[in-house]
């Protein structure tokens, strides 16, 4: 089997969007010639305008690659990029204008290049135009390629709550491919101005009130409330979240952000404290120690958020082992590499002998005799779940 070099990818695909780009800048100048001429266009602004092509052409390109506009990743472009874009195309006519004044001295009194000054502005805003949505077009078509072929890995369906700036960045870091096989299917939003709109294609609605509803007609899978509010406030709407069976999640509140890169909108699942409103008060746990302490703890859900919660207060009590049973081995990973990390244990070696991760459903009947069989748990713990189904 022949491996292509990745150098050549990038160079074909660099070659044409210098060919496209060479395309686009030509038609725009003729477009201006068209305007601003309409009917009565004269043959040789045309010729004019065939001679200076070509010096056109080239000085366009060389601002684009100088510009880096073929060093940017445009299926994730923002509106930074677009104005980088707009200044290089405007650096690229007053170049070209430049050099028409220049090139027009040595041949006069005849006029070989020198075009109407009209025409440079519209060059300018055709190509500006043209350049850009030839830019936005593929960010379009990659955008949708690449959430086809999430949604047929079999992807999560992502409910995400709350239309502001956190949820608009939920949806396009989704979109990006940065939380995995994840796809946002809805937007939720109290905001009567919001309803019926689209954040990246993805509907808005109204009624955070009716959630389990929501969450059952779309066949929501996860939840991420990007609400950018203090502890306390979200209570009722985590529990009418958690109501739902889904794995709830939310991006970090402001007293949680610590500068750095990304920190912004990482997201975590729900902990005690989101339900509290308070900091948690730490309780006498010595009694539980006594119970579970050398006990196998079988819990199942365990990669939900009161499922992991449960393990993480489970293992500080020393149990022989703890063994979590999910129908998503993603969650338990996840929660796996967590507590490797908030135990020291990057590679999981000493975790692994307490810590038994086992894909299966509780409906499974055979799945659970084999677990109990094979572990044989004398404590198990099954966080409530409420079915979506209406």
């Amino acid at each position: 089997m022949t491996l292509q070099r990745p150098g050549l990818k990038k160079g074909l695909r660099i070659l044409l969007w210098v060919l496209t780009d060479a395309l686009l800048v030509n038609g725009a100048l003729f477009m201006a010639q068209v305007l601003r001429y309409s009917d009565n266009i004269s043959y040789q602004f045309f010729y004019n305008s065939f001679r200076l092509a070509p010096v056109m052409t080239a000085l366009f390109l060389f601002v684009f690659w100088a510009c880096g506009l073929y060093r940017t990743m445009w299926q994730y472009a923002s509106a930074r990029d677009l104005v980088r874009l707009s200044v290089s195309t405007l650096a690229a006519t007053v170049l070209t204008y430049a050099f028409s004044l220049a090139a027009n001295a040595f041949v006069r009194p005849h006029n070989l290049f020198l075009l109407h000054r009209l025409v440079y502005l519209l060059l300018w805003i055709l190509s500006t135009c043209l350049v850009a949505c030839s830019r936005l077009l593929y960010r379009t078509i990659s955008t949708r390629a690449r959430m086809a072929r999430t949604w047929h890995a079999n992807a999560r369906r992502v409910m995400v709550i709350g239309a502001g700036w956190a949820g608009a960045n939920v949806v396009h870091e989704m979109q990006r491919g940065s939380y995995g096989h994840c796809v946002p299917v809805l937007v939720v939003d109290d905001d009567a101005a919001r309803n019926g709109t689209r954040i990246s294609g993805v509907p808005v609605l109204r009624g955070t009130g009716n959630i389990l509803k929501l969450a059952s007609d779309f066949q929501v899978d996860d939840i991420i409330i990007a609400i950018a509010t203090p502890w306390g406030d979200l209570k009722t709407l985590i529990e009418k979240c958690m109501a739902t069976g889904c794995r709830v999640r939310r991006v970090h509140p402001p007293q949680e952000i610590r500068p750095g890169p990304g920190q912004r909108h990482q997201v975590r699942d729900i902990n005690i404290n989101d339900l509290l409103g308070r900091p948690e008060e730490q309780l006498d746990m010595s009694c539980a120690g006594d119970f579970f302490r050398g006990k196998t703890v079988l819990i199942t859900g365990g990669g939900g958020s009161i499922g992991s919660e449960l393990c993480r207060r489970l293992l500080p009590l020393s149990p022989e082992r703890v063994v979590l049973l999910d129908i998503s081995e993603n969650y338990m990973y996840d929660l796996f590499n967590d507590l490797c990390r908030s135990y020291g244990d990057p590679h999981g070696e000493t975790l692994r002998s307490r810590l038994i991760l086992c894909v299966g459903s509780v409906q499974d009947t055979e799945r659970l005799e084999e677990v109990f069989g094979r572990y044989q748990p004398q404590v198990v713990c099954m966080p409530p779940r409420t079915s979506t189904s209406l």
